[in-house]
């Protein structure tokens, strides 16, 4: 599967976010939720994942599956804690839960990428991307947490996660890189430039090239698998960032 981030990239300009679309064929559905990664359980993306979800749970028929971006999470005790842990996937699992339809996460392991960026990409270029999605991730709390603290935490989650070297996965080595990449001092004041710098999409940076050669990783994986999911006959409702969403509607409009 080939996938023109480019060509994708300029079509997905001006689309309204969340970017949801549908797939019919033969009585078939598949419901895809382009999300924005809020945590904040007021976003208003929340309302508009609610009536899709609505919308999908009245298809009669075949075996419905939901299908969730970056891992399996836990059944949270409310929808507002689901949100500020774990954002729309989170919300969905509950939701999923309640009427007992699975929740699959079709991802290859986090450590199968590590060790293939690790071909082309030095460590300290790998690790300051993990840092800078961690930040994009903080911009998107409403309240955001306090940082220090906030990242300090996480940071010793995930490099448990990727196995990372913990000593080389902290805070001081991180700013200590985006000196070195970038030629200036660490920085809160644009947090735009972590969300551009992450952006698989865009080739500006070294920090884009690795989210690139991460994404395509994980994006021939997932494609598979929903394309394998749909032969089996079920109804999907699939929850992804909308980045993941504009490049994945051509290729599964043709597959399906």
């Amino acid at each position: 599967m080939k996938i023109d981030r480019e060509k994708y990239e300029k079509l997905s300009r001006g689309e309204a976010v969340p970017y949801c679309f549908e797939i019919k064929k033969k009585g078939q559905f598949l419901f895809y939720f382009g999300a924005n990664h809020s945590h904040d359980p007021k976003n208003k993306q929340y309302s508009v994942l609610r009536q899709f979800w609505k919308k999908f749970l009245k298809i009669r028929g075949a075996e419905k599956l939901v299908v969730v971006e970056g891992r399996l999470r836990e059944i949270r005790k409310s929808e507002k804690i689901a949100i500020e842990s774990g954002a729309e996937g989170s919300l969905v699992t509950i939701w999923a839960h309640k009427v007992n339809i699975s929740v699959v996460c079709p991802e290859p392991s986090e450590h199968a990428i590590i060790i293939t960026l690790k071909k082309k990409f030095s460590k300290n270029e790998i690790y300051y991307y993990r840092f800078a999605c961690l930040i994009d991730s903080w911009r998107r709390h409403n309240p955001r947490p306090n940082f220090t603290k906030w990242i300090t935490k996480v940071m010793k989650i995930y490099s448990q996660r990727f196995k990372f070297n913990r000593k080389d996965f902290i805070l001081p080595k991180m700013k200590a890189t985006h000196k070195n990449l970038f030629g200036k001092k660490f920085s809160l004041k644009n947090l735009n430039f972590f969300n551009n710098i992450t952006n698989p999409n865009r080739i500006d940076t070294i920090v884009n090239q690795v989210a690139r050669t991460s994404s395509d990783i994980r994006d021939v994986k997932i494609l598979k698998t929903l394309v394998n999911q749909w032969k089996t006959g079920k109804n999907l409702f699939i929850v992804y960032g909308c980045g993941h969403a504009f490049l994945h509607k051509p290729v599964l409009k043709k597959y399906l």
